[in-house]
């Protein structure tokens, strides 16, 4: 999901301004560049349009190949992300540089708080709240850290909004440990033993 890694999750989401790279072999062969339209479509050559919007890229590229496969018979489609739509997100709290920042539509959270100046010594990883729309999803971004979740890996969409609170309850742990630290207690924990 990372750009630059060169390769789309199938269950990228797609939406206006996203452009598609098809590649046909057999009876017909060459590529084509295609973009999502404002209405949300796709238009290639000799095929109908196609709506894109909302579909994953898994679910677009199965609807390409089925059109393809009854419209253009012993031809072989294959399909790539070209380029990706650009979002506006908004990251507040305590990060360095606040504000609307635009990203990419296969940025993350990580991606976003980095264009921010990265999170204040104030801030807490283990309550971030993504919010979109009127849902507010927790992200305990300890989880990357200690490498156990995926959380981290969530993309962004046009109008998310990344909040960063002050930081909770916290330990010091040093002496003979492997990884000693300053870290901060988990959601509703205000003790360790």
């Amino acid at each position: 999901e990372e750009l630059g890694s060169g390769t789309i999750q199938d269950s990228y989401v797609l939406g206006i301004g996203d452009e598609m790279d098809v590649t046909f072999r057999g009876r017909k062969f060459g590529s084509v560049t295609a973009e999502v339209d404002r209405e949300g479509r796709i238009f290639i050559e000799e095929l109908p349009p196609i709506k894109a919007v909302g579909l994953t890229f898994g679910e677009f590229r199965e609807v390409l190949k089925g059109l393809a496969k009854r419209a253009l018979i012993g031809t072989e489609v294959f399909l790539s992300l070209g380029a990706v739509r650009s979002v506006s997100v908004t990251v507040a709290g305590e990060v360095i540089n606040p504000g609307v920042y635009q990203v990419n539509s296969v940025s993350t959270i990580l991606d976003a708080i980095g264009l921010s100046g990265g999170a204040k010594k104030t801030a807490s990883l283990r309550r971030v709240q993504l919010r979109r729309g009127d849902q507010i999803f927790w992200i305990d971004l300890y989880d990357l850290l200690f490498e156990m979740g995926l959380s981290h890996r969530i993309t962004l969409r046009d109008g998310d909004q990344i909040v960063i609170p002050l930081i909770g309850p916290t330990v010091a742990i040093t002496g003979n440990v492997k990884r000693r630290g300053i870290f901060e207690l988990a959601e509703g924990q205000d003790s360790i033993t």
